[in-house]
């Protein structure tokens, strides 16, 4: 019930509220939100790897990414519909190594099998189809911009700011010197 109210949250921020996948998580990060599937498991035994906590305790498995949020708005499974997919290994010329091709699987008329019904409907189908035509319309959004490479943020999950408990993030200055200056997020 909790996990799916969350859900309905997450479709409402993204197709009524305007708010970008980004914006999502940190918005939820914000109000101190557990993301309920974030917990890695070892891939052998499948108990939960030791959590990491950063400077004020938050175990940071709790912390909600922009991949979770996107990975909740793409997942047919909240209108109640299973994807069926198949994986194959495929070896790589170049390097010889084994790399997994995911495929889906198609009916008799070469469309994908989806399966209907497969569980309750968390949110309705117009509006995941609302979702799924603003992901496709913002995903060529920041084309032709220019992109910068910026360094890796070291800082990222260690430093917080001591009144808002905000993370601390820092961004090039511009020009010529090599100056930073930090924000709170």
């Amino acid at each position: 019930k909790r996990e799916a109210n969350l859900v309905k949250k997450i479709f409402d921020l993204y197709t009524k509220g305007g708010m970008t996948i980004r914006g999502i998580a940190s918005h939820l990060n914000d109000l101190k939100t557990i993301n309920p599937v974030s917990r890695k498991k070892r891939k052998n035994t499948g108990e939960l790897v030791k959590s990491r906590k950063n400077a004020h305790g938050v175990d940071v498995n709790d912390k909600w990414a922009s991949s979770s949020i996107k990975h909740v708005l793409t997942n047919r499974t909240v209108v109640g519909e299973f994807e069926c997919w198949t994986q194959r290994k495929e070896e790589d010329d170049d390097t010889g190594k084994i790399k997994r091709i995911r495929e889906k699987v198609l009916n008799a008329d070469g469309t994908h099998q989806i399966i209907k019904k497969y569980c309750p409907a968390i949110i309705t189908k117009i509006q995941f189809l609302k979702a799924q035509a603003l992901l496709e319309k913002n995903k060529n959004s920041n084309k032709g911009q220019k992109v910068t490479k910026s360094p890796t943020n070291i800082f990222r999950g260690i430093l917080f700011d001591g009144h808002t408990e905000h993370s601390i993030s820092y961004s090039h200055s511009g020009g010529k010197a090599l100056g930073f200056r930090f924000r709170s997020s």
